[in-house]
């Protein structure tokens, strides 16, 4: 073969060399025959490995070239050479450049001297897969067959560059060290190694928090990683720790399960709001959602207010993603008991001043956000008709369990000075207000102790008495 240019649903091949089989003749030359054939992989596709069915290897993706020579015989071959693969994408991970070595043979394929770069980030790696192969049929991956992968972060690894490689962070800093070596049957292999992550700061992408000063140690042992400790702080001066595990089925990722405390944590990736909590019990897993079954996390536990502001208005669109609207691909999920001690929750915007106190529940899934609960009013002022009426008893009430605008119930007093029209002397009168109904279409009663009409008491509010 001088010159054989291939085609395949995967990409383009060049082929040279020789294939013989002394003495056969066209129908029987094909099985048996011996190879030496260079092959060269142009700019081709990862999906190829689709006909091993692995579902680990599913979300492979990117271009892939290589020099190949392929020897032995077409019932028993061998293939050898170098690849060479860029972009490379392999579920979470994106790499400018792999590059690396291939071995294929009767019963193995084999990828060696893996190295993965992302700027400055290397990732070193070994990959061994069982496979029946040959030339005669398409390729048998056996489940029980034995597999062995090598994934190595060297030693002060740089994770500025996780920033590209991943699809987590939108900012992100720190050394890490690791290497997990998973070996066995390829139906059900194990798992072995550490890691440490050092002094990271990460934003994670799509949230608000800043994270600092962060540190994680954990080891592979059979299906899990065991993150032994985990600290760090966040915001100003918000701190947390904790401990877990993370849990793989064969190669797949299937869930996490983290405990933490923390203090003055501070939650910012909800529109318009603010809060600063505390807790002794938070909980961290990942829960399958969507049509992909994609992991996300998803906050358990008991969290007190240590001090909350929100400025949004209960009928304004918030700016950016609205967490309280459902969504088929949600990026966290939530069930809280939150507790509000005295005067610990603010709502502040044109229409009200309260300051609060209760307990909620707050729940997200992929149907939206939902409050559950009640919040006393402990301070508060209402704005009405450009005159500031006192809060004197009030409640916001979440039990109607659609999203998070509250019922309101909220009575509200001010004081006017009215001159009497016979004489040059004034008197004060009190005026209330009764609020009532959702917060976005409050419906406003008025009354006086003197027992004035609404039209006079509004009159009154606009200084035309």
């Amino acid at each position: 073969v001088d010159t054989l240019g291939l085609v395949t649903d995967y990409g383009r091949a060049g082929l040279t060399g020789t294939i013989s089989h002394p003495g056969a003749g066209a129908r029987d030359f094909w099985p048996g025959a011996e190879l030496d054939l260079g092959l060269r992989v142009i700019d081709s596709d990862w999906s190829f490995v689709d006909q091993f069915e692995l579902e680990a290897l599913a979300t492979i993706a990117g271009k892939v070239s290589g020099d190949l020579r392929v020897t032995g015989t077409t019932d028993d071959p061998l293939i050898t050479g170098d690849l060479d693969s860029g972009p490379f994408h392999y579920q979470w991970l994106h790499l400018d450049r792999l590059t690396g070595t291939v071995r294929a043979e009767k019963d193995q394929l084999a990828l060696g001297e893996l190295e993965g770069r992302q700027d400055d980030l290397s990732l070193l790696g070994r990959l061994e897969i069982p496979m029946q192969f040959d030339l005669l049929s398409e390729p048998i991956t056996p489940e029980d067959g034995p597999f062995y992968g090598r994934l190595t972060v060297p030693e002060d690894t740089d994770l500025a560059p996780l920033k590209y490689a991943t699809d987590a962070f939108t900012r992100i800093s720190g050394r890490g060290t690791g290497e997990v070596i998973v070996s066995g049957p390829l139906s059900h292999p194990r798992y072995q190694g550490a890691l440490t992550v050092e002094d990271a700061g990460f934003v994670l992408r799509g949230n608000e928090e800043v994270f600092q000063e962060c540190y994680a140690q954990g080891v592979f042992s059979d299906d899990l990683l065991i993150l032994q400790q985990i600290r760090g702080r966040e915001g100003l001066k918000g701190t947390f720790e904790g401990a877990g595990s993370v849990t793989f089925a064969g190669l797949v990722l299937k869930t996490w399960d983290i405990a933490f405390k923390a203090d003055r944590f501070l939650v910012a990736t909800i529109p318009d709001l603010r809060v600063l909590m505390r807790t002794q019990n938070g909980r961290l897993e990942g829960v399958a959602t969507g049509p992909d079954s994609t992991l996300v996390p998803k906050f358990t536990g008991d969290c007190e207010i240590i001090k909350g502001r929100y400025t949004g208005s209960f009928n304004a669109t918030p700016t950016g993603v609205d967490p309280t609207l459902g969504n088929i691909f949600p990026d966290w999920l939530a069930d809280l008991r939150v507790t509000g001690p005295p005067r610990s929750f603010r709502i502040a915007n044109r229409n009200m001043e309260l300051d609060l106190s209760g307990d909620v529940n707050l729940v997200r899934t992929a149907d939206g956000m939902t409050l559950n609960g009640s919040m006393d009013i402990d301070k508060g002022r209402l704005p009405v008709f450009n005159n500031t009426f006192e809060v004197v008893r009030g409640r916001l009430d979440f039990s109607r369990e659609v999203g998070v605008e509250p019922n309101v119930d909220i009575d509200a007093e001010t004081r006017v000075r009215l001159r009497r029209q016979d004489t040059s002397t004034s008197v004060v009168e009190r005026l209330t207000v009764h609020a009532t109904g959702p917060a976005s279409a409050m419906e406003i009663s008025f009354s006086s102790e003197s027992g004035y009409p609404r039209e006079a008491i509004e009159r009154m509010l606009l200084g035309l008495a």
